[in-house]
């Protein structure tokens, strides 16, 4: 069984097993207790200490985890304090993620280049059914990336759908339907996943009127749109087509599959 990082040994918690480990070792209950803090909830572990030397001391641990009722129930243990703090540390803080390198992308719009842990606008063309006030994603294609100084966030926002009807036979689409959908994210890489700030769909499409569309050239139109008028000129069409009735995607992740790998 693969341990999450740093962890040495995840059992029920019984006084046998708690008694055997080895003085240094640090325990954490998987049960916690939610508290709301500041309008915000927060989660503590029952028990999340290090296992004392003295065998009364155990003892006394002992009790407190039964009082607590966390006794038979699953904890997490750490070979000494310092891999228990380095666990509770952000992904992108840990020391695995200090080496991390990022992938190095060119900004669309002035040429230069950027690594993707700086945040950034990310244009990407999403394929989603609709369910309530919610999108679920089937694929994804990726379109161009820019420098927050680039485009002119206040006219993303402003440009922002507030709906889903089709811009091209304005129909509403409805709950439960596919749809294609033209978006501009401000977001950032951190260790190997991509924290946005937020997602503005600038353009949308019902599944029927997007089928045989290359969604490429809505795309080039809603990025000049907000990108700043003294980068206008620069920006260069969408390598390719992106016809939805004609792209392949991974069952697993929703993603394109190029024809030429």
């Amino acid at each position: 069984m693969d341990l999450p990082y740093k962890v040495w040994k995840k059992e029920p918690m019984y006084k046998k097993f708690l008694m055997s480990l080895p003085e240094g070792a640090f325990i954490l209950s998987a049960y916690v207790c939610k508290e709301v803090v500041d309008g915000k909830e927060r989660y503590t572990p029952h028990i999340a200490e290090q296992v004392p030397s003295r065998r009364k001391d155990r003892e006394d641990l002992w009790r407190r985890i039964k009082e607590k009722k966390c006794n038979r129930g699953p904890f997490l243990v750490f070979r000494d304090t310092s891999d228990y703090e380095e666990f509770m540390k952000p992904e992108h803080e840990r020391e695995y993620a200090k080496d991390y390198e990022y992938d190095e992308m060119t900004c669309a719009a002035c040429g230069a280049s950027f690594t993707m842990d700086q945040m950034h606008f990310n244009f990407m063309i999403y394929h989603e059914i609709l369910e309530g006030d919610q999108l679920a994603p089937i694929g994804y294609g990726f379109l161009k990336w820019f420098h927050l100084e680039c485009c002119d966030e206040k006219l993303i926002i402003e440009k922002a759908l507030k709906d889903y009807t089709c811009n091209d036979c304005g129909r509403e689409i409805q709950d439960g339907e596919s749809l294609w959908e033209i978006s501009a994210l401000k977001d950032q890489q951190v260790y190997h996943i991509m924290e946005g700030e937020w997602d503005a769909p600038l353009r949308v499409f019902c599944e029927d009127c997007a089928a045989n569309k290359d969604l490429h050239i809505p795309a080039l139109e809603a990025i000049k749109e907000v990108v700043k008028p003294e980068f206008r000129d620069r920006i260069t069409p969408v390598e390719g087509t992106y016809v939805p009735s004609q792209v392949k995607t991974c069952h697993g992740c929703g993603s394109r599959i190029e024809e030429d790998i």
